[in-house]
């Protein structure tokens, strides 16, 4: 599986809680060693996810970067030109990867990076922690077969290279098998409302640009406590429309103003999400 050199795509909506996210990803390891919540069950969904290939063009928003961790580095390995390379990380990889967002984070004097691994089988959801000096000091990786992530220092560069061309983008037809399935949650809609309906270790449905499309929540990050007030709850989510036969890794957060979707991508199409809101969804946590 290879990708064009010239991939990229337009920067996802920057809002307060995409923003944010810098902040979730720190405080999602403090919680995950401090607050004593048992793992979730393991529970998959077994059916394929047929991708289909994507060729597309599009033209960028941000500047593409180049980032790659030190010469001899083992264990989560970035090398990225002009938006796409490879990853590696928790084992997995290197697998062919592209960026497609930019998340600045002033008050960190650092930007994220958000892109998708493509693994034989699943994707790898990262991003990459950028500060403002040209150094990439921390990865991100998860992945939508396993209910797991991971968050490691690394010694690496990384720079724009302030170029905004118009990039294409080649993924081979794949397949996702083995989703996870993660728990501790339930949301959902009232009747007239946006239509939401997932609950925790089963397959959800949600209403999706238009669309009733199947929603795979496969890892929850908490950022309740430790990441900033007020807090919230994000689901990393595979979603699945069988009629468009579309793909997304898209992020549902949770929060004192309702449930919202937003800092995905879509494939075949290439295209971001801008948010899509819940109106009068209510949600509930049990972790």
């Amino acid at each position: 599986m290879s990708f064009s050199r010239s991939f990229s795509r337009s920067s996802s909506r920057s809002s307060s809680r995409v923003r944010g996210f810098a902040v979730a990803l720190s405080g999602s390891i403090v919680l995950a060693g401090c607050d004593g919540v048992p793992p979730c069950p393991d529970v998959f969904f077994e059916t394929e996810i047929a991708v289909p290939a994507t060729h597309t063009t599009v033209t960028p928003t941000f500047s593409a970067i180049n980032a790659a961790t030190a010469a001899g580095a083992t264990g989560t390995v970035v090398s990225i030109v002009d938006n796409q390379g490879t990853v590696a990380f928790d084992g997995r990889g290197p697998v062919p990867a592209f960026i497609y967002a930019e998340i600045p984070y002033p008050a960190d004097n650092t930007t994220l990076y958000a892109g998708v691994g493509i693994d034989d089988g699943a994707w790898l959801p990262f991003w990459l922690y950028c500060s403002s000096d040209g150094h990439l000091t921390e990865v991100f990786g998860e992945m939508t077969d396993r209910d797991h992530d991971v968050f490691p220092d690394v010694d690496g560069t990384c720079v724009s290279t302030g170029a905004l061309p118009t990039m294409t983008i080649d993924i081979p037809a794949h397949t996702l098998r083995h989703t996870a399935l993660t728990c501790g949650f339930q949301v959902t809609a009232p009747a007239g409302s946006t239509p939401i309906d997932l609950l925790g270790s089963q397959p959800g449905s949600a209403s999706f640009m238009g669309d009733s499309v199947t929603v795979l929540p496969f890892h929850g990050v908490d950022c309740r406590t430790g990441c900033g007030s007020p807090g919230w709850y994000e689901l990393h989510a595979i979603t699945w429309d069988q009629i468009t036969q579309s793909v997304g890794f898209e992020i549902f957060y949770l929060d004192a103003s309702g449930v919202a979707l937003e800092n995905g991508v879509l494939l075949p199409s290439g295209n971001a999400l801008a948010v899509e809101g819940y109106p009068n969804a209510v949600w509930s946590l049990d972790r």
